[in-house]
């Protein structure tokens, strides 16, 4: 039901951000500023490409955000009347934390751009970077620990410890059922719990090498370990009598999901 976008605050370095909320253009190509110094819209995997390999780590806390100034979730280091926003300032140049004026929106309220959302929110532009987004509750490091009861923690795809709290729909990654015409059911967070996107063009299937930019098709996995290399696997039932792998692989479970939800991997050597 949600095309998942975050969005970041862009900043040109020669005139600083100053109380520019960021409704400038938006840059289309994702990757940095635009010619306004406008709103920097980072596109979240929407093809199920969230690396499983390590599970959801529980410790949650501002520990596990993007290091920086301020914190992004308790807003320590930041005045009174400002916030802590994820902020690019030039192109190339990883986002981090920064203090600016606070906005006044709370959960599901309309905006344009991130200074747009009180302390602890984020810009989910959930219709596409042409639509206006709704303020999200913001969450760290792939744990649900900030996030109101029955939510879950969705890292945006090019962050690793950042996303927004939100409620799953726990649609069937393996039947692929559950969701309305044109969307797929893909793994939202590292806990298993599933989501309905729009479905997207293309995206790796079982063996097909995959991560940040490389996302899987819906119904497969982005499986690694955390220091190696990952690859797109099958979603299968390993509690079932007949998993559904292809020939070659078998049903394993991974850390952190449901017994009921595993990937089609190959034998260990």
């Amino acid at each position: 039901m949600r095309k998942l976008i975050f969005t970041v605050l862009a900043c040109a370095l020669a005139g600083g951000c100053g109380d520019d909320d960021g409704r400038g253009g938006r840059d289309s190509g994702g990757g940095g500023t635009d010619g306004g110094g406008g709103v920097d819209s980072a596109v979240a995997d929407g093809g199920g490409g969230t690396d499983s390999g390590g599970g959801t780590d529980s410790g949650g806390g501002p520990s596990m955000c993007p290091p920086g100034p301020c914190d992004l979730l308790t807003n320590a280091g930041c005045e009174a009347g400002q916030a802590c926003y994820l902020v690019t300032t030039m192109e190339g140049v990883p986002a981090s934390p920064m203090c600016l004026t606070a906005g006044t929106a709370g959960e599901g309220t309309t905006c344009g751009a991130a200074t747009d959302c009180q302390e602890g929110f984020a810009c989910v532009l959930e219709n596409g970077p042409d639509m206006p987004g709704a303020c999200r509750q913001t969450c760290c490091g792939g744990s649900s620990a900030s996030c109101a009861p029955g939510a879950v923690c969705q890292n945006f795809a090019d962050q690793d410890n950042y996303g927004f709290c939100f409620l799953p729909d726990g649609c069937d990654i393996i039947a692929q059922t559950g969701c309305e015409a044109g969307e797929s059911c893909v793994l939202a967070s590292n806990d298993g719990s599933s989501t309905c996107v729009p479905t997207p063009a293309g995206g790796g299937m079982q063996d097909a090498s995959c991560g940040m930019g490389s996302p899987c098709a819906p119904r497969f996995f982005c499986l690694g370990p955390m220091d190696g290399p990952s690859f797109c696997r099958q979603a299968c039932n390993p509690m079932a009598a007949e998993p559904g792998c292809p020939d070659g692989t078998t049903c394993g479970g991974i850390t952190g999901f449901p017994p009921t939800l595993g990937g089609c991997v190959p034998p260990a050597t």
